[in-house]
C-alpha cells in the first residue's frame, strides 16, 4: 500500500485538500484508488494500444461537508501501464495559451504504441521532455506537476516510480 498524492491549499474561499491514495494487492493484482480531486488515473493497455481513464476525480476535500470521491479498482496486464498526474501536467499552456492535455494523451498511446519497453522512469522523462518542449521558452509551471507511473513487469510484481 501506499499513498500518492495529497496537496493543501489555503485560499480566500477557505482550506481544502487533494488526495489521491492506492493500494496495490499483488496476490490478487488489483489496484484500488481512492480520488479526491485528483485527475483519475490513465490506465495504458499495452496489448490492446489504447488508453483507458475512469470517471472524474471526485471532490476536493474541505469543500463541502458531503464528501464525492472514487473509488476506482482495476487490474493491469503484463506490459500495462497506470500514470497518476496532478492537472498541472494536463492544464500546462505554451505561449500560445494551448494546453498539453490533448498532446498528453496522444503521447500515452505513442509509449504503448512505440515504447512498450520504457521502465516507468524512461516513461516519465519522456512525458517530463515533451511537457517541456510544449511549455517552451518559459521554462516555468504554472501549477504543480507530478506523474507517478506504475508498470506491470511480471505476474505478481510492479515497478513504481514518482
Amino acid at each position: 500500500t501506499f499513498s500518492c498524492m495529497a496537496q493543501m491549499h489555503v485560499t480566500n474561499a477557505g482550506i481544502f485538500v487533494f488526495i489521491m491514495y492506492c493500494q496495490i494487492d499483488i496476490l490478487s493484482d488489483e489496484i484500488t484508488i481512492f480520488n479526491c480531486g485528483h485527475p483519475a488515473p490513465f490506465h495504458l493497455h499495452s496489448s490492446k494500444f489504447s488508453l483507458e481513464q475512469k470517471e472524474s476525480g471526485g471532490t476536493m476535500l474541505g469543500v463541502t461537508e458531503e464528501v464525492d470521491y472514487y473509488q476506482h479498482v482495476l487490474r493491469l496486464d503484463v506490459g500495462d501501464f497506470m500514470f497518476i498526474i496532478t492537472d498541472g501536467i494536463t492544464e500546462a499552456m505554451n505561449e500560445n495559451n494551448v494546453f498539453f492535455e490533448e498532446t498528453f494523451n496522444d503521447l500515452l498511446v505513442d509509449i504503448s504504441k512505440k515504447h512498450s519497453d520504457f521502465t516507468p522512469i524512461q516513461a516519465i522523462h519522456f512525458l517530463l521532455n515533451k511537457l517541456n518542449e510544449h511549455i517552451g521558452e518559459q521554462k516555468s509551471y504554472s501549477d504543480d506537476v507530478t506523474i507517478i507511473c506504475i508498470k506491470k513487469i511480471k505476474e505478481k510484481s510492479f515497478s513504481i516510480t514518482e
